[in-house]
């Protein structure tokens, strides 16, 4: 199964995401076209990618691991 990440809040799709940008706080591209956005294997692969742990700084503050794509509510929407 195909498919993608809509991010609800924006009404888009993600694009791509830099975990390790901006020292782990993470640089994140999004798309309007469902066709420019990223597409995966299958929900489990969609949900992996956007539990990615940043490599620069893996832990946050409180010592909660750092998944900076994690800040936004993603769907895994079938394509």
């Amino acid at each position: 199964m195909d498919c993608v990440l809509y991010v609800p809040d924006l009404g888009t799709y993600v694009k791509s995401c830099d975990t390790d940008a901006n020292d782990g706080r993470g640089s994140f591209t999004f798309a309007d076209d469902i066709n420019e956005a990223l597409h995966f294997d299958g929900f489990i692969s969609a949900m992996d990618y956007w539990k990615r742990q940043s490599t620069i700084t893996p832990f946050r503050p409180d010592g909660k691991p750092n998944r900076p794509l994690t800040s936004f509510t993603v769907i895994p929407t079938k394509v």
